[in-house]
């Protein structure tokens, strides 16, 4: 998605999909990165 960047928890396992507004911080997802990826029809 356009303007969403990723930032992955080096050593943990996780990463957070977020974007950056105006005045804030937007955290869309945080997600374990042992987990089957989302399909497509899932993603949002």
């Amino acid at each position: 998605m356009p303007g969403v960047r990723r930032l992955f928890l080096t050593p943990y396992p996780y990463h957070i999909d977020y974007f950056i507004g105006d005045d804030e911080i937007v955290v869309q997802r945080f997600r374990h990165a042992a987990r089957k990826p989302l399909s497509g029809a899932d993603k949002s």
